[in-house]
């Protein structure tokens, strides 16, 4: 209630009866909030200050990871940390944005951010004071699913029901990614759809956000099996379901397991579990050029 409900993520907030106070007044993407919060949260500490202000999206801001809002030039931006022995996660979304650069994926761009001895991943707000986001989340509860349909099926039929269009390229590529990068908490709550907020109307597909639980930051000692919580429990599963691999450019990849020990060195890692990764990373490459090469033309799944 401190906040009014508001984010930066979506158009929703809760209006006191007793204000006489406007969107226009006290929405974060146009109006300067607080950063007491997210001080806070970083420093790990916590305040019971009466002078502490709690306007500010990060009472809203979902996830596990340490996170906070920042505004710097007038732009809206998403400070985030890691977790673990070696803070791997700002690492991987670098690791993540060079490879959908190269591969021509729609996707949020992130960057370094220091802040004291700690390395953390920043990214500008990819939402403004016109659009907001929707889950995937919201989208597969939009119907009953039946007994029969498989969460994909069932994703894209609801996709239809609200009349989305043009999705199916951005899924297959979306899969592609996180089979590469071998993410392993691509969940409905870290993908979604971006609408029109005055008009309600769809837009489509959001960019790619959220990658940084991957390339085996949560295995200490061996490369293992990735599972994923998408469409299906594996990548090799859930890769199937990719309609078309056309625009994959495997050429465009062939230094990708080069940047990525570039960037994973810099890190609080060892080199030899940077150079384990980068190679396990270079298998992946593989076998998913392998797949695309493979593959049947186009499927119309409809």
């Amino acid at each position: 209630m401190k906040c009014y409900g508001l984010s930066l993520s979506d158009h929703y907030w809760m209006k006191p009866n007793n204000l006489e106070i406007s969107w226009k007044d006290v929405n974060f993407f146009t109006n300067d909030f607080s950063m007491d919060f997210g001080d806070l949260v970083f420093k790990n500490e916590l305040s019971h200050t009466e002078d502490i202000d709690l306007m500010s999206p990060d009472n809203t801001s979902d996830g596990v990871l340490q996170k906070k809002w920042i505004i710097s030039n007038e732009k809206r931006y998403l400070v985030k940390g890691g977790s673990g022995l070696y803070n791997q996660q700002p690492y991987n979304e670098i690791i993540a944005c060079f490879i959908m650069e190269r591969l021509k994926i729609n996707h949020v761009a992130y960057s370094l951010y220091q802040e004291k001895d700690k390395v953390f991943s920043i990214c500008e707000n990819f939402l403004d004071i016109h659009t907001e986001l929707i889950p995937a989340n919201r989208i597969y509860n939009v119907k009953a699913k039946k007994n029969h349909d498989s969460k994909y099926s069932h994703l894209l039929d609801c996709v239809n029901e609200l009349g989305i269009d043009n999705i199916l390229d951005s899924i297959n590529k979306m899969i592609v990614i996180d089979y590469i990068i071998a993410n392993t908490d691509r969940h409905f709550n870290n993908f979604g759809f971006i609408r029109d907020a005055d008009t309600l109307e769809w837009i489509g597909f959001s960019p790619i956000y959220d990658s940084g639980t991957s390339l085996w930051n949560e295995s200490l000692t061996a490369i293992q099996n990735p599972t994923t919580k998408t469409f299906a429990k594996t990548h090799e599963e859930q890769v199937k379901l990719v309609t078309d691999f056309s625009w994959y450019d495997r050429d465009a990849l062939k230094d990708i397991p080069q940047e990525c020990y570039n960037i994973l060195i810099k890190s609080e890692m060892n080199k030899e579990r940077v150079e384990m990764i980068s190679e396990a990373l270079h298998q992946r490459i593989e076998r998913i050029s392998e797949i695309a090469t493979n593959s049947k033309k186009p499927q119309n799944i409809y």
